[in-house]
């Protein structure tokens, strides 16, 4: 995952993804898009990295919190290391203009905050689509424009 994260952000995979938007909207005949500045915004190198903002959705040790090139928020309905993760339930949180954390819970996170969100075997304890869709539109409010979001 954090080969990923840094091909994506370090090197040519945010760049190839804005190429791919830029050639599928020409073809299907949307005009006026120029997206060259969007993946301008990191360097093209690992030695000085820009902190990424990572939120671990269904963290059950935080274990992106190792990686100094990341700013990790963790969260997780039951967190069994309460010192490394905020209790959360992803689904009944809020989504607002800031981050709200009380104690060890967050209520609320602020809109097109995150590069990346990560669900690390979160959807595949949801019975039905409906709550993963729900999870997958609000992992897409936090993300900011072309953050990624983390299947596993």
């Amino acid at each position: 995952t954090r080969q990923k994260i840094h091909q994506y952000f370090y090197q040519d995979g945010l760049y190839n993804q804005c190429t791919r938007d830029r050639n599928r909207f020409e073809r299907n005949g949307i005009s006026n898009v120029d997206n060259s500045e969007k993946f301008n915004r990191f360097p093209s190198s690992v030695e000085d990295p820009v902190r990424l903002k990572l939120l671990d959705v269904g963290s059950c040790y935080n274990p992106f919190s190792k990686f100094s090139e990341l700013d990790v928020t963790a969260i997780d309905i039951a967190p069994v290391y309460e010192n490394n993760v905020y209790k959360s339930d992803f689904l009944a949180l809020e989504i607002s203009d800031s981050i709200e954390i009380f104690g060890r819970e967050v209520v609320s996170l602020a809109k097109e905050s995150f590069q990346i969100v990560v669900f690390c075997f979160l959807l595949e304890y949801f019975p039905a689509t409906t709550p993963r869709y729900e999870c997958c539109a609000k992992a897409r409010q936090v993300l900011q424009e072309n953050g990624i979001l983390i299947i596993l």
